[in-house]
C-alpha cells in the first residue's frame, strides 16, 4: 500500500471522523501531518542506518557521468569500478586512453567537485574495454 493510499483511507477512516466530530484527534491528525515522511527521505534514512549511503553516493556519481565529465567523453569512457578512492574507467580504445591520460587532472578536478570533501576520488586507472 503507498503512502498516498494510507493517508486516503485514515482520512476516510470513521474513527477520524467520529474523532474530529468529538475535538479528541486533532492533535493526533497533526502528529500524523508532521511525521508523514516523504519516499525519497525514508529511503535515504534507510541507507544511511544500514551504511550503505557510500554505494549511493556512488551510483548517483554512475548515472550523472555523462554530465560531470562531458557528451564526448562519456561517450568513449564508462566508469568501471571506485575501489580505495581509484576510479577504474574502461575506455573504448588506446587512442582515447591516451587523451583522457592528458585530460586526467581536468576529470579529477570535476569528479572531486562532484562527490565533495567526503568521497574524493584520488586517481584514476584507465582500462580497455574491449
Amino acid at each position: 500500500m503507498t503512502y498516498e493510499e494510507r493517508e486516503t483511507k485514515y482520512y476516510e477512516s470513521e474513527e477520524l471522523k467520529h474523532g474530529l466530530r468529538n475535538n479528541t484527534d486533532k492533535v493526533s491528525l497533526f502528529r500524523l501531518k508532521r511525521q508523514a515522511e516523504t519516499p525519497q527521505r525514508f529511503v535515504s534514512s534507510f541507507l544511511s542506518q544500514r551504511g550503505l549511503e557510500p554505494k549511493m553516493a556512488e551510483y548517483r556519481f554512475v548515472n550523472n557521468w555523462s554530465q560531470i565529465v562531458g557528451e564526448g567523453i562519456a561517450a568513449h569512457a564508462k566508469p568501471m569500478m571506485l575501489k580505495n578512492r581509484i576510479l577504474y574507467i574502461g575506455v573504448s580504445s588506446a587512442s582515447w586512453m591516451q587523451e583522457l591520460s592528458f585530460q586526467k587532472m581536468f576529470i579529477l578536478s570535476k569528479l572531486n567537485e562532484f562527490f565533495g570533501q567526503k568521497n574524493r576520488v584520488i586517481d584514476l586507472k584507465f582500462i580497455s574495454n574491449k
